[in-house]
């Protein structure tokens, strides 16, 4: 015959043990690592209607159907950028008061330079790409 003490150490340690998981699964469940950066204005599609060079002052326009450079935006914190001449992804970071970090996949950006970005309204921006410090471009969001 089993001995109720022994009986009842059994329930304590299968209730302790249930308590133990339950609360564990949900600090688990917390801790998510991956970045949410919904609501960020960059979120999105942009795709450049205008560049400013600095060096030479020149200024270029485009057809936004042209897409001649386009950057999405995720709500990860990645960014994909095509262009005429290339292709990058990376991270990207709000810092706060319109600042931004970016990283590039390639280690060609690294996450020590901080971009201004400017939003004008809800669906254009201007900002100075990881990729080319001497151009301005000015976006407007497609997506």
């Amino acid at each position: 015959m089993l001995n109720n003490k022994f009986l009842s150490n059994i329930t304590y340690f299968k209730f302790r043990d249930v308590i133990f998981i339950c609360v564990f699964g949900l600090f688990l469940n917390g801790c998510d690592d991956t970045p949410n950066f919904e609501g960020d204005k960059i979120i999105g599609t942009w795709v450049v209607y205008k560049r400013i060079n600095w060096i030479d002052d020149s200024v270029e326009e485009f057809d936004i159907s042209e897409m001649i450079d386009k950057v999405t935006f995720f709500t990860s914190g990645k960014f994909k950028s095509i262009s005429e001449n290339n292709s990058s992804s990376g991270e990207w970071r709000n810092l706060g008061d319109g600042n931004y970090r970016f990283s590039n996949d390639g280690g060609l950006v690294e996450w020590s330079r901080t971009t201004a970005v400017e939003f004008i309204g809800d669906n254009q921006m201007n900002y100075v790409p990881p990729y080319g410090p001497v151009l301005l471009g000015y976006y407007i969001k497609i997506e």
